[in-house]
């Protein structure tokens, strides 16, 4: 038995380094696993800081959101005014041309008058002649 101990203390050493070995190597390897997550965890908090930095404050979206509202606003004024100058056109043009045709008709009128006037006074003396007597 004095042969037989240091063999089977020296087996239960080998098997309880190869143990600690075995756990040695296990948690180099979750030191490993969990550093690399720390890493990433650590871009994640340093993206996450730059995005708060990059944030809109509420005031900033509320003007926003106003001038928005307002330039819609006024694009829809512009549409409107853009459709009544069309339409003020359109009633000029149809005025000018009831101008010129009024013009036309009361210059038709006018020579109507002359004509009319001229054949009287050519007339006149010929109807009646003892009205006109060259002394």
């Amino acid at each position: 038995m004095k042969t037989v101990l240091p063999w089977l203390l020296f087996v239960v050493a080998a098997a309880g380094a190869g143990f600690l070995y075995n756990a040695n190597q296990s948690k180099t390897t979750e030191v490993a696993r969990l550093q690399a997550h720390v890493q990433v965890m650590e871009a994640l908090k340093t993206e996450v800081e730059e995005l708060k930095k990059n944030q809109v404050p509420p005031e900033e979206l509320a003007r926003l959101n106003e001038a928005k509202n307002e330039l819609l606003r006024l694009r829809s004024q512009v549409q409107q005014l853009n459709k009544d100058k069309a339409q003020l056109n359109q009633q000029a043009l149809a005025a000018k041309a009831q101008a010129e045709q009024a013009q036309v008709q009361a210059q038709a009128q006018v020579q109507a008058q002359g004509q009319a006037l001229a054949r009287s006074v050519i007339l006149y003396p010929i109807l009646y002649p003892t009205s006109f007597r060259l002394t």
